[in-house]
């Protein structure tokens, strides 16, 4: 074959390839556009693992047991107290007692429910102690409420120490829910009536406390102030205490920070006007941070200590009407309670002694007498029938000089021995002083036969019985809180009501 028929083979089976390839395809072959570049981006970071919930700021393990070790067990005054200590949330907190809380428990006779309060005293050389509320927690046991006082252990135990001190804060805080646990883990508390009193650091534990439990119904603070860095003003020497080196360290702890967030619970601050510690502004500033409800009370007479009855009473008086516990009565109110009418003169007080004053006419199932007084020898005053119903063996009985003749008379049917007290005279009988005082008129009382009033000291007040219907100028020097006037004419009452120095006042024996 020649070089020409080579190549038209050649040319041919090309063409016959190209002829099948074009039948397979279907389509004709792309043409690639012209690549565009990509805008450069930002190389993706390395992804990071996301971060566990962060625990509360005062969160602990409500699970760690008590471990109750009770030290001592007595009662007082009708009231059981208990000392005794208990596990702390972390044994690392409280080194120095053995990783313990020190408490007294104070608990009223039965089995309640009662309301529960929490105490923790301040930090001063006084009251540096769980004991500082000890006599008020018993007289509220008396009351209906079972108390926990707790022995602060920061800074009470350990000194301030600058950054170091916040983890003791915490620590402090957190002892306090723990024994709002403690507490409700006694049978007889009532967890809807709970409430808390704390003085000075006290204060401000519980100003905190307030913001972040729910547990509790309310708060008493006693001289609290709103920072912790507030105290430069005590430790001011100390450079890392004063208030630009340690506010950025507590400034998140501060009782200011919390108390806005106090409600539903309710809050009663109680501050003295002659604070060394707590300038005036310092504790209107705490008061107006807080949530309501709220109140406020400064008292006039008071130091830093808060040692005055008006705020004792005043703090007494809330709880009870914050927890429903029975009321506190005054010294007056409550020998005014104790007070029972027969007729004419003759009252009953019935205390903690049985007392009774000119008995006449008396009937029913009646106690038998601690002791009793007759002021004059009248007959619905002295009254021998009554005197039976009520004379035991250990009966006193105490007569005024114008008595004498009858008991005389009666000595055998009354059955006791009989003390006369003449004016200006006083004796003092199983607990209770009795000095016989003028009671006299012109009409049918006069001076020289010898009648007496009487003035009673008992259960913390005194009661003035005037014995006879007389009015005298001498009855304005004679004070008491509970004064039983005897009278003929109203305007006698009229004349003893302007002049006599009492608190309150019962009429007797007249019917006008």
């Amino acid at each position: 074959m020649d070089r020409f028929s080579s190549l038209t083979c050649i040319i041919l089976t090309m063409v016959m390839f190209l002829a099948g390839c074009s039948q397979a395809k279907s389509s004709p072959t792309p043409i690639p556009a012209t690549p565009i570049p990509a805008t450069p981006t930002e190389p993706l970071p390395t992804p990071v693992p996301p971060s566990p919930t962060p625990a509360p700021l005062f969160g602990y393990d409500a699970a760690v047991p008590f471990d109750v070790k009770v030290n001592s067990e007595e009662e007082r005054d009708g009231v059981t107290v208990v000392d005794l200590s208990y596990a702390a949330h972390d044994p690392s907190f409280s080194p120095l007692t053995g990783g313990r809380t020190l408490a007294y428990l104070v608990k009223p006779q039965g089995d309640g429910p009662f309301a529960g309060v929490i105490y923790l005293h301040w930090l001063g050389h006084y009251n540096n102690s769980r004991a500082q509320y000890l006599d008020e927690a018993i007289t509220l046991a008396q009351h209906g409420a079972v108390s926990l006082l707790l022995q602060g252990y920061f800074p009470w135990m350990t000194s301030p120490k600058g950054a170091a001190d916040r983890p003791l804060i915490i620590g402090q805080e957190i002892e306090l829910r723990r024994a709002v646990d403690f507490l409700l883990s006694q049978p007889e508390v009532d967890p809807e009536r709970l409430g808390y009193v704390g003085h000075d650091y006290g204060a401000m534990y519980g100003g905190m406390l307030a913001g972040t439990d729910p547990r509790l119904k309310t708060y008493v603070l006693l001289a609290g102030t709103p920072s912790f860095a507030d105290w430069s003003a005590y430790f001011g020497s100390i450079d890392f205490l004063k208030p630009e080196n340690y506010l950025p360290v507590v400034e998140d702890l501060d009782p200011i920070q919390h108390i806005s967030n106090a409600a539903p619970a309710s809050l009663f601050f109680q501050f003295a006007q002659n604070d060394r510690f707590i300038p005036e502004e310092a504790g209107n500033r705490f008061y107006e941070a807080a949530s309501e409800p709220k109140k406020i009370e400064w008292y006039t007479a008071a130091t830093h200590e808060l040692k005055v009855e008006a705020a004792l009473q005043a703090r007494q008086d809330w709880l009870a009407d914050q927890l429903n516990l029975t009321p506190f009565l005054t010294p007056a109110e409550a020998l005014a309670s104790n007070l029972h009418w027969f007729d004419v003169s003759a009252i009953l007080y019935h205390g903690t002694k049985t007392i009774y004053f000119d008995p006449y006419n008396l009937s029913g199932d009646l106690p038998t007498a601690d002791l009793i007084l007759i002021s004059h020898g009248h007959s619905d005053h002295a009254d021998l029938e009554s005197l039976q119903k009520i004379v035991g063996p250990g009966t006193v009985l105490i007569i005024s000089p114008s008595v004498e003749g009858f008991y005389k008379n009666n000595q055998e049917a009354i059955g006791v021995a009989a003390t006369i007290l003449g004016e200006g005279e006083t004796t003092e009988t199983g607990g209770v002083t009795v000095e016989a005082v003028a009671a006299y008129d012109t009409r049918f009382h006069l001076r020289q036969n010898g009648g007496t009033g009487f003035v009673v000291s008992i259960d913390g007040g005194r009661i003035y019985f005037a014995g006879g219907t007389g009015f005298y100028p001498e009855m304005a020097e004679i004070e008491s809180d509970v004064t039983i006037y005897p009278f003929y004419k109203l305007d006698d009452v009229t004349q003893v009501v302007q002049i006599l120095p009492t608190e309150i006042m019962f009429f007797v024996h007249s019917s006008e």
